[in-house]
């Protein structure tokens, strides 16, 4: 069974592809978006951290209605997960000593390590955010809000190349956080992607506001609440919202979080982070 040893979104993923007879695909490498946002090999190389082993069976089916854009729902019920997205099916299970296997049925690479990716996450209390963001002295900063609040046009005013476009998977790895580029946003943006680097340390995460430009710090329930608008996937039950909560909670003292200001045309000065 051809296989693929990749670390995306701080998640050490070994792809097997069967390969029934007479499939041309079984066995092709990584494409697209998908293959400028993993490191090849394994983590233990010492490239990156990793929050996690994955084993994940991949079975390649034909996409029906919608496919870009589709939420992914999870549900995890004890050490059993089931996630969705369009067309894209996975079962994940946690294994001794903390690994996942995972079999996803999915028409693309991208869809299947999506819906697993976030299914995943949620297991290590990481979290999937929009955002745009660059690389500022080994570290990330990422910039957050609604669409058209100028999360890309920060990266450009800060003079910088993307480090990820539109979104990002933010994981903990002992006693840091690290920030990892993830598929998403516009073709023509991913040209302009910093070489060498999918994932580095998490310096801050900041919300995109008009203004003189410059950095505003933020605490407390303001800093919660940045953080909480920039996550994807829906609230769930009580219990699972307050458990997301308190995790964000964890997160925002250990970043800084904070506002961005920017005014089109004026250069962003990063080094005045919060």
């Amino acid at each position: 069974m051809p296989s693929e040893r990749f670390v995306h979104a701080g998640l050490d993923f070994e792809l097997l592809r069967p390969s029934p007879r007479g499939d041309a695909r079984s066995g092709a490498r990584l494409e697209g978006r998908l293959a400028k946002s993993v490191l090849h090999g394994s983590s233990a190389e010492g490239r990156a951290p990793s929050a996690a082993r994955i084993f994940c069976s991949l079975h390649r089916t034909r996409a029906h209605g919608p496919q870009g854009g589709a939420p992914v729902r999870v549900r995890w019920k004890g050490d059993v997960a089931r996630a969705e997205a369009g067309s894209t099916r996975a079962r994940l299970r946690l294994l001794s000593g903390g690994a996942l296997a995972a079999s996803v049925e999915a028409p693309t690479d991208e869809q299947a390590v999506e819906v697993v990716t976030a299914a995943a996450l949620e297991r290590v209390g990481g979290f999937l955010v929009h955002a745009s963001g660059v690389l500022e002295g080994g570290e990330v900063m990422l910039f957050v809000g609604p669409s058209g609040a100028g999360k890309s046009t920060a990266v450009e005013l800060s003079g910088k190349r993307f480090f990820t476009v539109d979104r990002a998977a933010l994981v903990p790895v002992g006693d840091r956080w690290w920030a990892w580029r993830v598929p998403g946003g516009k073709p023509d943006e991913w040209e302009r992607l910093e070489e060498g680097s999918c994932g580095a340390p998490l310096r801050g995460v900041y919300r995109v506001v008009h203004g003189e430009p410059g950095f505003e710090a933020a605490g407390g329930a303001e800093a919660l609440t940045i953080l909480r608008q920039a996550c994807y996937g829906q609230p769930g039950g009580p219990e699972e919202e307050l458990e997301r909560l308190a995790r964000l909670e964890g997160l925002a003292r250990a970043i800084e979080v904070g506002r961005v200001r920017t005014r089109l045309g004026a250069p962003l000065e990063l080094r005045g982070s919060a």
